[in-house]
């Protein structure tokens, strides 16, 4: 692992070194290739080291990278930037969200350190799933905000909170609620076990972003609780629109709601 170690100090620390443009790529589109890795493995003066074909296999196997599309480059999202809140929300302001966002979290405490990377690669393994493309031909891709795109025509950005997932879709209202049971199974597919679904909570109550978690008992009055304020409910009709197209896939899954 010597090798992917020598990458992300170089991309980390914007060290200059041959193949720089390569780097630059690793650092703002997490592209990687296995001339990449053979070219900084000759750089080292260890004998024996893994060789870049089997480590990449490796990377892939764990959920660490993917393969792009048509192409001999892996997709390696802990390499990339984060987003600052500004980012965030510009990134956010041209989300149409035709369908209410919704939340991926854990009961018991924030999410697994990883959840957010090996989301994404699992999407990416499946031919449905691709990078978004956005203005002048751009990914738009940093380590806690990545848009992708489902089936090409469904817009899906994806955001690390740490303690949940936000994802926000974009596009035509009928294509996307269509489409919506089948991007929720695979977001939930993709996601490691005891990941239940929530929605943004409008409540004004407390300052800082929380969660609406819908529960069986809630769900009989079309309501969902406040993560903050477990005595405050709110209907579906302040989640945002179609929210109960979520609730209602929610409903058969089983696990998907407490």
């Amino acid at each position: 692992l010597d090798i992917i170690s020598e990458i992300v100090k170089c991309v980390a620390f914007d060290r200059k070194m041959p193949f720089n443009n390569m780097l630059v790529r690793a650092n703002k589109e997490g592209i990687i290739s296995e001339k990449l890795l053979e070219y900084v493995k000759n750089q080292s003066p260890k004998e024996e080291m893994i060789k870049p074909k089997d480590l990449i296999d490796l990377m892939v196997h764990l959920g660490i990278a993917s393969k792009c599309e048509e192409s001999e480059e892996y997709f390696m999202p802990t390499l990339l930037n984060i987003l600052d809140a500004k980012g965030v929300q510009e990134i956010l302001s041209l989300c149409s969200d035709p369908i209410a966002p919704l939340a991926l979290y854990q009961e018991k405490g924030w999410l697994k350190c990883g959840s957010f990377t090996f989301l994404i690669t699992s999407l990416l393994s499946s031919k449905q799933w691709t990078l978004a493309k956005i203005e002048n031909n751009f990914l738009c891709v940093h380590s806690n905000c990545i848009k992708m795109c489902f089936n090409e025509f469904c817009n899906v950005t994806l955001i690390d909170n740490a303690s949940y997932i936000e994802v926000h879709l974009d596009g035509d209202v009928d294509i996307i609620k269509d489409e919506c049971p089948e991007i929720k199974k695979c977001l939930m597919k993709a996601c490691e076990y005891g990941v239940q679904i929530a929605f943004l909570c409008p409540c004004k109550l407390f300052g800082d972003k929380h969660l609406a978690i819908p529960t069986k008992a809630s769900l009989k009055h079309k309501k969902v609780v406040c993560s903050k304020d477990h005595s405050k409910t709110l209907h579906l009709s302040e989640l945002g629109s179609n929210s109960e197209i979520w609730l209602e896939r929610s409903k058969q899954a089983g696990s998907s709601v407490h």
